[in-house]
C-alpha cells in the first residue's frame, strides 16, 4: 500500500479536513473531507472558508502535488463546520473512469460543472447538463452566467477535463436559473 493510499484511508476514516493542491493546474487549494477515492480519482466534500458545504469535487489523483492536514486553519474550519452543523449528503459517484464520474454526477445533481484547467488560462468552468457522449467527447447544454442566462450546446473532449464539480451554491443557482428557461 502506497503512502498516499494509506493517508487517504486515514483521512477518510477520521474525516480530517484537508487542503489538496494541484499546483500545475490551479493556484488555489481544494478544501474538504475525503468522501471516496479510487486508484485514479478523489471525491472531496468541499468546504467554504466559513466551514459551510460547498458541494463536491472529483479530480485526478495524478494531478495532486501536495496535501495539507491538521494545523490551525483546518481546525478553525472544523470548529466552524461543527458550529454550522454542516452536513454532507452521501452521493453514489462511480470513480471507475471519467465516463462513470460524469454520468454519476449528472445523475446525482442533474448537471455537471467541468473544468479544463490545462487548456485555459482563466480557469473557466462549464456548467450544464449532459445531452450526448461517446468515449472521447461530451455534449452539454451549457448554462450561461447569472447575467446572460444563455443556454447553448458545447462539445468538450473528455481528455481535457481536469475536475468535475457539483452541489456548490453558485452551480446550484446557475442550474436553477437554467431550469426556468426550459
Amino acid at each position: 500500500m502506497s503512502l498516499l493510499t494509506k493517508k487517504f484511508r486515514e483521512y477518510k476514516l477520521s474525516q480530517e479536513i484537508i487542503d489538496v493542491y494541484r499546483d500545475r493546474l490551479d493556484d488555489e487549494s481544494i478544501t474538504g473531507i475525503i468522501a471516496d477515492f479510487s486508484s485514479e480519482f478523489m471525491l472531496l466534500n468541499c468546504l467554504t472558508e466559513k466551514g459551510e458545504n460547498a458541494g463536491i469535487s472529483v479530480f485526478y489523483i495524478e494531478d495532486i502535488t501536495r496535501i495539507r492536514a491538521k494545523g490551525n486553519i483546518r481546525q478553525s474550519l472544523k470548529d466552524l463546520s461543527q458550529r454550522n452543523k454542516t452536513r454532507f449528503k452521501s452521493y453514489k459517484i462511480n470513480l471507475t473512469s471519467i465516463n462513470t464520474v460524469l454520468s454519476s454526477v449528472q445523475e446525482s445533481f442533474g448537471y455537471v460543472s467541468l473544468s479544463t484547467e490545462e487548456i485555459l488560462q482563466d480557469q473557466e468552468c462549464f456548467i450544464g447538463s449532459i445531452k450526448h457522449e461517446d468515449k472521447d467527447w461530451i455534449a452539454l447544454n451549457s448554462f450561461g452566467t447569472m447575467s446572460n442566462r444563455d443556454i447553448k450546446q458545447l462539445i468538450l473532449k473528455k481528455d481535457d477535463i481536469t475536475c468535475v464539480d457539483a452541489g456548490g451554491k453558485y452551480e446550484n443557482a446557475i442550474n436553477y436559473l437554467a431550469s426556468l428557461k426550459n
